[in-house]
């Protein structure tokens, strides 16, 4: 389980830095050593530095979540940018993202409603059942029985998504066609944005709910959104 999310720009600017140079070692490490070696342990080496790189790139991503781990979901999904390893591990960012510790669960619902879960719900379990770039989602159930799902955001992912379109934006400037890479990252920052505005999606939810009657048990709790 993850116990904080860095949010401020160096710090997150920090982590990237170090594991790029951490990635490029490795690969320099991995050229040097190569003349050296038959054709085949060539390959088995290659094979052990991209396991060993994508590995490490996963687990900064997850580790920064927020619009890094929104970056790891679309780099998998490009065949043509990223070898087989590196997208097989930036898969696991649609399911296999570790949630954050239980503690700060229970620290984050007394903080907004000045209660801990315990009083808030008739049962609510602090091991999140599904954690993904910008929240986790808890199973609960409500004093009058009814099983619910509720979403927890982030801590400080507001601050920490601001601060990556910055340093994005400046990346941007520098590519071949920069004035297309800004506006991407303008319509990225704008879905982001809605993602993040768990009222929005509770009123959208109800909508499709009644139009479709779906079943009482299946619906989420209409918690208003937690600030951090």
């Amino acid at each position: 389980m993850q116990d904080t999310i860095p949010a401020g720009k160096w710090q997150r600017a920090g982590i990237v830095g170090s594991t790029a140079l951490k990635v490029g070692l490795r690969e320099v490490q991995h050229k040097v050593k190569r003349p050296f070696l038959s054709a085949q342990r060539q390959q088995e080496a290659k094979q052990e530095v991209d396991d060993h790189n994508a590995s490490l790139l996963f687990d900064t991503l997850t580790q920064l979540r927020g619009t890094a781990l929104k970056a790891a979901q679309m780099l998998s999904m490009e065949v043509e940018l990223l070898p087989e390893r590196y997208r097989r591990e930036l898969e696991k960012s649609f399911h296999q993202v570790p949630p954050l510790n239980r503690v700060l669960v229970r620290k984050a619902l007394h903080e907004q409603f000045g209660k801990p879960p315990e009083h808030l719900f008739a049962t609510f379990d602090t091991t999140a059942f599904a954690a993904a770039s910008l929240g986790q989602v808890h199973a609960a159930t409500l004093p009058d029985g009814t099983p619910v799902a509720v979403k927890i955001q982030y801590p400080g992912i507001h601050v920490a998504m601001d601060n990556d379109m910055k340093l994005l934006r400046q990346l941007a400037r520098g590519l071949p066609n920069p004035e297309i890479a800004l506006q991407s990252l303008l319509e990225i920052q704008a879905r982001l944005r809605e993602e993040v505005d768990y009222l929005h999606e509770s009123t959208h939810y109800r909508m499709v709910s009644g139009a479709f009657s779906i079943d009482r048990n299946q619906r989420a709790a209409g918690l208003r959104r937690m600030e951090w």
